[in-house]
C-alpha cells in the first residue's frame, strides 16, 4: 500500500528512548513513516537543532504532514525553535502534539496507519493521556473486578462521546468523538462508566445477535445496543485465545480491522479502534470478551472482530 500521508516525528533527549519509541509504534503502524530524533547534532544526550530539523524535513518530504511528539520541556523548545526557522509551508504541515511520548506515538501510529488527516492523528496522541487515567480499577466496581482471569473494562469514557463523528465515520473512540471526551473529563463531567460485562463463550456464528434500536442490542449487563437510533446493532461472544492475551500487536491488529467499517464497535465496553484503551483491558488468554457494534455494517463487523479474537493472531 502507499505510505499513509501523516508522518511522526520523536523528539527525545535520548538517541536510544527515541528509536525505541519509534520501534514499538512501528510495530502497531507498519506503513507509517517515524523518524526519532534524539540526542545532540554530536550524540551526546540533549536535543539538536539539526537532528530535529533534519528529521522534520524529511517527515515533510513527498507532500507528508507530520506530527511530532518530545519527552520533556526542552525537547519541545527545540521543536518550536525549528518551527520558527521553518518555512510557512513546512509549519502548515506539521502539529506539535502535548502527549505522552510512548502512549502518544503508538496512539498517532494507529491513526496515520489508517489513513486519518492531521488533525486527527494530533488528536489522537492527545487522548492518549486519557486512556490509561481511566484504566485504574474505578472505585465504584464490583468487588474482584480484573482479578483472576476476568476482565472489568473501566476505562475514561463520556456520555455524548459516540455521537460526534470525526476521522472513521460512526467511530465512538475516533480522535473526534475523544476530543469531545477529553473536554467533559476537563468540565469536570464523569471520568467513567462501566463497561459491559463479559459472558461465557458460544460458537462466534450462532452468537452474534442483530436488531434494531436498543430492544435489539439489549444484553444481560444492561447494556443496550442502538441507543434509540434505529440503527442495526450486533452483538457477539468470543474467547480469547492467544496466551500473552490482549497486548499492543493484537490490539492493533484489532483495531485495524474496525478501520474497515463504518460501525461503532465496542469490546468490553471500550472502542477497538482505540490500542490503549484495548490494552487498558488488560484481558488475559481465556478471558471472555463481548463484542457490540452499531451502524449499517454491524453484523458483519462483529463476526471479523469475534473470528480474530477466537484465531488467536497467531500466538495460539
Amino acid at each position: 500500500m502507499d505510505r499513509p500521508a501523516v508522518a511522526l516525528v520523536l523528539v527525545s533527549h535520548s538517541r536510544a528512548l527515541a528509536e525505541g519509541a519509534a520501534e514499538l509504534a512501528g510495530q502497531m503502524a507498519p506503513d507509517v513513516l517515524l523518524l526519532p530524533a534524539g540526542g545532540t547534532d554530536d550524540g551526546r544526550l540533549g536535543t539538536g537543532f539539526d537532528v530535529v530539523s533534519g528529521a522534520i524535513e524529511q517527515a515533510v518530504s513527498e507532500g507528508r504532514s507530520a506530527v511530532l511528539l518530545t519527552d520533556l520541556g526542552s525537547a519541545l523548545l527545540t521543536a518550536e525553535s525549528v518551527l520558527e526557522m521553518a518555512d510557512a509551508d513546512v509549519v502548515a504541515r506539521v502539529r506539535l502534539a502535548d502527549a505522552p511520548f510512548v502512549e502518544g506515538a503508538v496512539a498517532a501510529a494507529v491513526a496515520a496507519q489508517d489513513g486519518a488527516a492531521l488533525e486527527d492523528v494530533a488528536d489522537a496522541a492527545r487522548a492518549a493521556a486519557l486512556t490509561f487515567g481511566g484504566a485504574a480499577r474505578h472505585p465504584d466496581a464490583p468487588a474482584g473486578a480484573g482479578e483472576g482471569g476476568e476482565t472489568s473494562g473501566w476505562a475514561a469514557r463520556e456520555p455524548g462521546a459516540a455521537g460526534e463523528q470525526t476521522g472513521t465515520p460512526g467511530a465512538a473512540g475516533s480522535p473526534g468523538a475523544l476530543r469531545t471526551q477529553a473536554a467533559g473529563v476537563a468540565a469536570g463531567g464523569r471520568p467513567m462508566a462501566p463497561a459491559q460485562t463479559a459472558e461465557p463463550r458460544h460458537a462466534p456464528d450462532a452468537h452474534v445477535a442483530t436488531g434494531m434500536g436498543p430492544e435489539a442490542g439489549a444484553d444481560r449487563s444492561g447494556a443496550t445496543g442502538g441507543g434509540g437510533t434505529g440503527m442495526p446493532t450486533a452483538r457477539g461472544t468470543a474467547v480469547l485465545r492467544n496466551r500473552f492475551g490482549l497486548h499492543a500487536r493484537p490490539a492493533a491488529h484489532l483495531a485495524r480491522t474496525a478501520a474497515a467499517f463504518r460501525s461503532a464497535i465496542e469490546v468490553n465496553g471500550v472502542d477497538v479502534r482505540s490500542v490503549l484503551s484495548l490494552v487498558s483491558l488488560g484481558a488475559v488468554g481465556g478471558t471472555h470478551l463481548v463484542v457490540t457494534a452499531t451502524g449499517a455494517d454491524a453484523p458483519t463487523a462483529v463476526r471479523a472482530i469475534v473470528a480474530e479474537l477466537e484465531e488467536g493472531f497467531g500466538e495460539a
